[in-house]
């Protein structure tokens, strides 16, 4: 396998260097007589952002107040590992459910709840105080 030679390039604007010239025998249009090897290699850079997403709340409300049905989906940062997390998550009143998948970017599954709302108590501002 051949290996091509870098190109070179000037080091004070980037312009293209012209081929088989020495430093000291050209000096490129910004002044420079200097210049740069870039070699050839390559890397794929990946990103993911999943920190779109968003809430959505109905319209009708229970007697409580609260929304009748909640949607939180998206991303989320995971405070204690520092980790982004897709949540997807609902909170239906009207008919006392509560569901909620929690998974790592590589797809593990961390938390995977679907029970009635009413037996989802003790999590959060639900908790109750130390004695």
């Amino acid at each position: 396998m051949d290996e091509e030679p870098p190109e070179r390039i000037c080091s004070g604007c980037g312009d293209p260097w012209p081929p088989d010239t020495e430093p000291g025998q050209w000096t490129c249009s910004c002044g420079s007589t200097r210049r740069t090897n870039v070699l050839g290699q390559t890397a794929e850079v990946r990103v993911e952002a999943p920190l779109g997403g968003g809430r959505i709340k109905s319209d009708k409300r229970m007697a409580s107040g609260k929304p009748a049905l909640e949607k939180k989906f998206g991303g989320d940062l995971h405070r204690d590992s520092g980790t982004m997390r897709s949540i997807n998550r609902t909170v239906d009143r009207k008919n006392d459910r509560y569901e909620e998948l929690i998974t790592e970017l590589d797809g593990t599954v961390v938390r995977d709840v679907a029970e009635p709302l009413s037996e989802h108590q003790g999590h959060g501002s639900a908790r109750r105080p130390k004695p």
